[in-house]
């Protein structure tokens, strides 16, 4: 019998051993791969519920309104005071006084701030809707999908009464109700505060070019 040491041939035993030592080798390594992998997200997992999102578009649309209100009492709070200003002030250039607070400041500071101002708050009202403009197609959507039918009126229900919601994910209403609710938002979110900066320039230039009757 002759050695293997000496003809280069291994045992049938050293061999398992050194495979045995390889497959152990190997099996270490894939699970230290594997553990320096991050776990892999199910594509259900990235997506936002129609829960959450109807949530975010609930409470975007109750902070729109809010800003909504808040311009509508802002447009009557200018228009109050526009109309509160005669021609003699305008020609002698006399202070206004602002309603509720009763504090005068000078007319030509008036015409010039309030403008700015509410210019501003506009174009912010404006970016803030068109978001939720868009929430609110996302949600639209959404609910088409989950319900199956073009207009799933069960989803709709739970939006929020908001008018602007209402005409793009809200439920089906009458026709007449959705001319009406398009008017509203048509008329107090783009109509009254482009008329009330116009305005601002005409009432100056009309009042200084009338002297005032004694």
């Amino acid at each position: 019998m002759s050695d293997d040491r000496f003809n280069g041939v291994e045992s049938p035993t050293k061999h398992r051993k050194k495979r045995t030592r390889n497959t152990k080798r190997r099996g270490v390594e894939r699970d230290a791969r594997s553990s320096e992998m991050p776990p892999r997200q199910s594509p259900a997992e990235g997506r936002v519920t129609y829960a959450e999102l109807l949530g975010s578009v609930n409470q975007s649309c109750a902070s729109a309104r809010n800003a909504w209100l808040a311009l509508l009492v802002l447009l009557l709070y200018f228009l109050v005071t526009l109309g509160s200003v005669t021609h003699e002030d305008l020609f002698l250039n006399n202070p206004v006084a602002l309603p509720i607070v009763n504090v005068e400041i000078p007319l030509s500071s008036f015409f010039t701030v309030a403008p700015i101002v509410l210019l501003f708050i506009h174009l912010g009202l404006l970016m803030q809707h068109a978001i939720l403009g868009y929430k609110c197609h996302q949600l639209s959507q959404v609910s088409t999908t989950k319900s199956g039918d073009h207009h799933p009126s069960d989803n709709r229900q739970v939006v929020h009464s908001y008018a602007f919601c209402q005409l793009i994910a809200g439920p089906d209403a009458p026709r007449l109700v959705e001319w009406v609710m398009r008017l509203i938002i048509f008329f107090t979110l783009i109509a009254t505060p482009v008329i009330t900066l116009l305005y601002f320039q005409i009432v100056p230039r009309v009042g200084s070019r009338r002297c005032p009757h004694r």
